[in-house]
């Protein structure tokens, strides 16, 4: 019996060890590949902050830098900034000995230094550096200064942002309201080179939600390259399809990137012409203008009765069909419709009051079974 105890303890003890192996090295593996990681993320920020280390400008320090940060102006890529200067004061009573100095990240560069050799003490010295993107976004830095003072290495960020080369202009081309399948007339988009080398390969297009309804002109003067500082021009028409907001983007690809230009309009399937600006007219003088209205749609459309809203008296109406000569509301004469093509007009009256130098301002509505209503157009007139 003593002897099976002591056997069953020899046993257990044999296998203790082997038991627990597996579970302390799984352990410590998973530790050292969380350290791995976080050493990996830490490498990769180094350029964008200052290690927690930096001694930089800190309590007995022989060496005062300033500025410890340096934000450049935007700058278009391939194109070179204004330098900036980064000052070492010696406020120690010993001479510094300058070691390197060196740049993280290769968008920024040492331009120039009188920090070399050796500095004497309550001297100055200064770095310049300069920016230089080689593409397009924010960029971040950090300059290493290396010497004798107990400091070393004092540490300067840096931080830019590199600009596409070239641009077009407006940003935004917005077209006036046309009835479908009219075309508008041309606006000019103009595409500049900002920086000191020339654009190639230039080509451009046309997409969007209704990029059909806009059109790039054939003869625009925009070819195959672009020379420095330069500019030249795209011309786009907008022929709507449908009724309501219409949105398309010019794009132009290049070596300098890509640029993008917003377009937008609106389709009609009601056209109102002329205008209801009467000018001055005396009292009691009565003056009558008209309006046409053009169903521009491919469905006949009905004209409902027009009328006239927001004044603030009865110096303007509505006149009454008149088969003339001359005609007068003939979008009034009886249910009126209009296929696609046809036009009727609607004519207002001025009749202002007794005074004078009185303004007077109104609107008329228009109203038509096609989409929404009422289409409007301003009048006015002073007596």
């Amino acid at each position: 019996m003593l002897f099976l105890i002591l056997l069953a303890w020899s046993f257990g003890v044999a296998r203790a060890p082997g038991q627990q192996n597996p579970r302390g090295t799984g352990a410590r593996q998973n530790q050292t590949n969380i350290e791995s990681d976080q050493a990996a993320t830490s490498a990769q920020d180094q350029n964008l902050r200052k290690p927690e280390a930096d001694k930089t400008n800190s309590p007995g320090a022989g060496v005062h830098v300033a500025p410890t940060s340096e934000t450049f102006p935007d700058t278009i890529v391939g194109n070179i900034s204004a330098a900036k200067m980064v000052t070492l004061t010696i406020s120690g009573a010993a001479t510094l000995t300058m070691g390197a100095v060196q740049v993280i990240n290769g968008e920024f560069s040492v331009s120039g230094s009188t920090c070399t050799g050796t500095v004497a003490a309550n001297a100055t010295c200064a770095i310049e550096i300069k920016f230089k993107p080689t593409q397009d976004g924010a960029q971040k830095g950090l300059l290493t200064i290396t010497d004798s003072d107990k400091s070393s290495p004092q540490m300067v960020t840096l931080a830019g942002k590199g600009t596409l080369p070239a641009s077009l202009s407006p940003s935004t081309t917005t077209f006036n309201t046309e009835v479908n399948g009219a075309t508008s007339p041309k606006k000019t988009i103009t595409l500049t080179n900002h920086s000191d080398s020339k654009i190639t390969g230039m080509s451009a297009g046309i997409g969007g939600t209704n990029a059909a309804d806009f059109a790039l002109i054939p003869e625009s003067a925009c070819t195959d390259t672009l020379e420095a500082h330069a500019s030249c021009t795209y011309m786009v028409t907008f022929t709507p399809s449908e009724r309501g907001a219409e949105t398309g983007e010019l794009s132009v690809i290049d070596s300098g990137g890509a640029q993008t230009a917003q377009l937008k309009g609106n389709g009609a399937g009601m056209k109102i012409g002329g205008t209801l600006a009467f000018g001055t007219v005396t009292n009691p003088e009565t003056r009558i203008l008209s309006v046409t209205v053009t169903n521009g749609g491919s469905m006949p459309v009905a004209i409902g009765s027009p009328a006239i809203a927001g004044a603030s008296d009865a110096t303007f109406g509505v006149v009454s069909y008149s088969a003339g000569p001359p005609v007068y509301s003939s979008c009034m004469s009886g249910v009126v419709m209009l296929a696609k093509g046809q036009s009727c007009t609607i004519s207002v009256r001025f009749t202002p009051t007794a005074g004078s130098g009185t303004s007077s301002k109104a609107t008329l509505n228009i109203y038509e079974s096609d989409g929404e209503t009422p289409n409007t157009v301003a009048i006015s007139g002073t007596n």
